[in-house]
């Protein structure tokens, strides 16, 4: 039967020998003078020290005798080497000084080269201004007016101006579909709105069929135990004081505002999910409405640039435009003609 497999940091004599290791290292790396310019602050600890834990926590997690067996080598060799570097003329101790500046001028320049990326980051794109405004009338309706003025005709890329075209998605959602392919933003929005009406169906079939059907077993429940209690003649203290709600005759429905009963509660819910759908419906419609005025508003200014715009193709103000209007069509051949 082979045995488990050897796991360095489960085993005690490992165990004592690396923390034994550890702490004679940090006790070296105490003893050994700095510079100046690599004297730790008031209150900061000594680098060496630092790499040394920092080398063991990496280290930890190894469990191949090899590896462990290299860690465990260079351990003892830096031991022998912290232990003549006490000696600010000696070779040990020019090596350690030298490895400390190397590693604090790659430190420092890499916090230059991350600063110098961060000045160079273009500001963030500032969120273009909204199409459409809602405003709340008086009667608590709301409508929509458009935000962005129409392009003048002389910043039109080819004096052509171009009329979107109103869509209606399958959720009642209406959008302005200005140019192929669609905007990834517009796609993204469309589906979220879609997603949010599917939600809402969603709820609102629960509460109509399941959600509905448990309350009224809960309240009938409720009643049966409430009859039971009387024909015993005890008296149950109910939590809520009011009294309970009765059906209509011959309708079996609840009233909204009976929340103190689990199928008026459910109705009432489901009347404010009615609500809230309605809303968004009327907002669709005034929301279509205002599109179709910018529309129209596009298509009548089309109609009174169109003189300004032939103008600027019979006298070639347009690079290309009158050429591709002069040049002849090709003729389409016959069934036979060679």
């Amino acid at each position: 039967m082979r045995g488990l497999p050897f796991v360095p940091a489960r085993d005690s004599r490992h165990r004592h020998a690396a923390f034994a290791l550890c702490r004679a290292l940090l006790r070296q790396a105490a003893r050994i003078p700095l510079p100046k310019d690599l004297r730790p602050a008031a209150g900061q600890p000594n680098p060496v020290q630092v790499l040394v834990l920092q080398q063991f926590r990496t280290n930890r997690g190894d469990t191949s005798p090899r590896l462990v067996l290299a860690a465990l080598t260079a351990g003892y060799k830096f031991l022998s080497l912290f232990s003549k570097a006490p000696d600010p003329s000696s070779p040990s101790h020019i090596e350690v000084t030298e490895y400390l500046r190397r590693r604090l001028a790659r430190e420092n320049g890499r916090i230059t080269t991350n600063l110098w990326r961060r000045k160079l980051k273009p500001p963030p794109i500032p969120n273009p201004p909204p199409l459409l405004i809602k405003t709340t009338g008086p009667d608590g309706l709301d409508t929509f007016e458009r935000n962005i003025p129409p392009v003048p005709f002389e910043k039109l890329k080819d004096g052509k101006r171009h009329i979107p075209k109103l869509f209606v998605t399958s959720g009642h959602v209406p959008f302005l579909r200005m140019k192929k392919p669609q905007p990834y933003l517009l796609s993204k929005i469309i589906r979220d709105a879609a997603a949010r009406t599917q939600r809402q169906m969603d709820i609102m079939k629960d509460l109509q069929t399941d959600e509905m059907r448990l309350a009224k077993d809960e309240d009938k429940w409720d009643m049966m135990m409430g009859d039971l209690a009387k024909e015993a003649g005890l008296t149950i203290e109910p939590n809520n004081p009011q009294p309970r709600p009765q059906p209509r005759a011959g309708r079996g429905r609840y009233r909204e505002g009976d929340d103190n009963s689990y199928a008026g509660s459910t109705y009432t819910n489901l009347k404010h999910l009615y609500a809230t759908m309605r809303t968004q419906r009327l907002n669709n419609i005034a929301r279509a409405q205002a599109l179709v005025r910018i529309i129209e508003e596009e298509k009548e200014l089309a109609r009174e640039e169109g003189p300004r715009r032939r103008a600027l193709v019979d006298g070639k103000g347009i690079e290309g435009v009158g050429e591709q209007q002069t040049k002849p069509k090709p003729r389409r051949r016959v069934l036979g003609e060679r």
